[in-house]
């Protein structure tokens, strides 16, 4: 749902969209978000010990901060090199992480129905 909204929704926007039009496009990039990053976290904080549970935190703290910091820098470099549609092109290459972060999260769980069938 993310990688739809922000490809096929934002990335399509035309050049000056009236301001709903941005609106909707971003709520439907929220909730796929939602829908993503919520279910990871929980695996995430829950797939260790009790007692490692900070640990865990951290890690998924550590683990958003380092993926802000290279997006911002990949962005810049984007708009620093690019010639054309930079815009356009943060957006799909937004998606195509989205959709590899999607598919890594879809392929775990495949793994675990396997190992309790």
């Amino acid at each position: 749902m993310l990688t739809l909204g922000l490809l096929l929704l934002l990335a399509t926007l035309p050049p000056s969209p009236a301001d709903w039009a941005v609106v909707w496009r971003m709520a439907v990039c929220g909730a796929g978000f939602g829908f993503f990053q919520t279910p990871n976290n929980t695996t995430l904080m829950t797939a260790g010990p009790p007692a490692r549970s900070g640990a865990a935190g951290g890690l998924v703290a550590v683990a958003r901060t380092v993926g802000w910091c290279l997006g911002a820098a990949l962005v810049t470099m984007i708009f620093q090199l690019a010639i054309l549609h930079k815009t356009t092109l943060c957006l799909e290459v937004a998606a195509a992480f989205a959709a590899v972060g999607g598919l890594a999260s879809m392929a775990r769980g495949f793994q675990n129905k396997r190992r309790t069938a």
